[in-house]
């Protein structure tokens, strides 16, 4: 995993997949997410950031706006699963 620290980014496009992010900043940025290694991110600021994903993690992200469809009957799966993530 590549490793920035105290690193300031700004109008920029980041690919995050495989890095690791400590006490960075990030204004106006785009980060970009494809579903490779999961970035890591301790003590950043952000100002104005927007989230891609491309590939792979775009997929996932349509499977579970899917499954968060009111018709779907995954409703309380999906609940489950998001409810646990702030608990780590």
């Amino acid at each position: 995993m590549a490793e920035h620290e105290g690193d300031t980014y700004r109008n920029a496009t980041i690919e995050i997949d495989g890095h690791g992010y400590t006490k960075c900043a990030f204004e106006n940025c785009i980060l970009v997410y494809s579903g490779g290694e999961p970035p890591n991110f301790s003590g950043c600021t952000l100002d104005k950031i927007q989230v891609v994903f491309r590939g792979p993690a775009k997929n996932t992200v349509a499977l579970l706006q899917a499954m968060s469809r009111p018709s779907s009957g995954f409703q309380q799966l999906i609940a489950r699963t998001f409810s646990s993530l702030g608990k780590h």
